[in-house]
């Protein structure tokens, strides 16, 4: 089941990039701070943030590079993780990862609520007890690129079902 994680958590990574240091964008463009907003949307000024100062998330993205729809979908993301929210995690998960799902809970009774709730756990036991996404930085996006790899990942994944269902 670990490896399950790990091989989400490089998704996640693959897509929003980990660094310590401040991004620099390949072609010298502007990076801008987004937050969460009230309506569930993204908002440049921190006032209209979800949360208070002490517990937003920051994501980090060149506006030209990433465009909002991607902005939201990732900063729900890392909320629903945080915040253990079965109904946001719902709202965006991709088709092809909640058909992956489907067919893993067909296999091992393992659901949607499962995932959130391990992703949750791993998150807990990497930080060691209470944690918070404080940021999100985006360095890299290729879509054409990405969809390839999130489709050999969830083949990899496919073929975990398979073994599961055999022994």
């Amino acid at each position: 089941m670990k490896k399950i994680i790990a091989i989400i958590l490089v998704m996640c990574m693959v897509i929003t990039g980990c660094t310590k240091n401040k991004p620099e964008m390949p072609y010298g463009k502007v990076v801008k701070q987004y937050y969460l907003s009230q309506d569930m949307g993204i908002t440049l000024d921190p006032k209209l943030a979800l949360e208070d100062r002490a517990n937003r998330t920051i994501i980090v993205a060149d506006p030209n590079f990433v465009n909002e729809q991607q902005l939201i979908l990732l900063a729900k993301y890392f909320y629903a993780i945080q915040h253990n929210d079965l109904a946001l995690f719902k709202e965006i998960m991709l088709p092809m990862f909640e058909a992956y799902i489907q067919a893993d809970t067909e296999a091992t009774n393992f659901t949607i609520a499962d995932w959130l709730q391990m992703l949750y756990d791993y998150a807990f036991e990497m930080a060691g007890g209470e944690f918070k996404f404080f940021e999100v930085e985006v360095l890299t996006f290729d879509d054409k690129d990405m969809t390839g790899k999130v489709g050999t990942m969830l083949d990899d994944l496919y073929k975990i079902i398979d073994f599961e269902i055999a022994y």
